[in-house]
């Protein structure tokens, strides 16, 4: 297996961190999305699962770094890290990578990160690559990929207090909606999850999300 995770004899990673581990339920759901993108069998993965969250967050890490290029990055990871860095990444177009670093980056102190980042116009960009997947004509299994790590992003967004009202005053759920029409079972599946958090989150929220729902209906 030693090709497949990267990991050495001791069973230690090679991949120092300096970036601070998300919480638990997203570290879950972030080290299934990794496991399911490498060719482990069933038990290999129940294996896997069992792993402290400590493993788990350097093995996530230790996978970006597997598929990063070569040649070395020319920003500092501490810039790289930061709303302002993501945020001109996300004018330039969205790819798998980048929306899983954002997710990663918006994980550990979350506040002061995605008030910064709303601030930027993060969240319109995140929506604004979102529309455009679901506008185009192009229903593969890429986009359906892109467009199921935005729905994760946001699902990280809304695990915090001011990333949901965000979410909520700025029309997100309008663009999340859409998506329950998708052929992929796995995008109405994560479209689902979403908008039950935010029933459950507040009866502003179902409200909320009943009127989208009922006007995707009605077009």
């Amino acid at each position: 297996m030693a090709s497949k995770i990267r990991e050495d004899s001791m069973g230690n990673f090679p991949i120092p961190s300096d970036q601070p581990m998300p919480d638990i339920e997203i570290l879950e759901d972030m080290f299934i999305e990794t496991l399911n993108e490498i060719d482990l069998s069933e038990e290999e993965k129940a294996v896997m699962m069992t792993k402290p969250a400590e493993y788990k967050w350097l093995f996530i890490l230790s996978q970006q770094e597997a598929v990063m290029p070569a040649t070395p990055s020319p920003r500092p990871t501490r810039i790289q890290s930061t709303p302002q860095y993501y945020v001109e990444e996300l004018r330039s177009g969205v790819n798998k990578k980048l929306l899983k670093n954002i997710r990663n980056a918006m994980g550990g102190d979350a506040t002061g990160w995605l008030n910064q980042f709303f601030d930027l116009g993060g969240l319109r960009l995140l929506m604004e690559a979102l529309d455009n997947l679901e506008k185009s004509s192009e229903k593969n299994k890429h986009n359906n990929t892109l467009i199921i790590i935005i729905l994760r992003a946001l699902g990280t967004i809304m695990t915090n207090e001011v990333g949901m009202k965000n979410v909520l005053e700025k029309n997100v759920i309008k663009s999340v909606v859409l998506h329950l029409d998708s052929h992929s079972s796995r995008v109405r599946y994560k479209t689902l999850e979403l908008l039950v958090t935010v029933c459950l989150y507040s009866a502003a929220g179902h409200r909320y999300v009943t009127r989208h729902v009922h006007l995707q209906r009605n077009i």
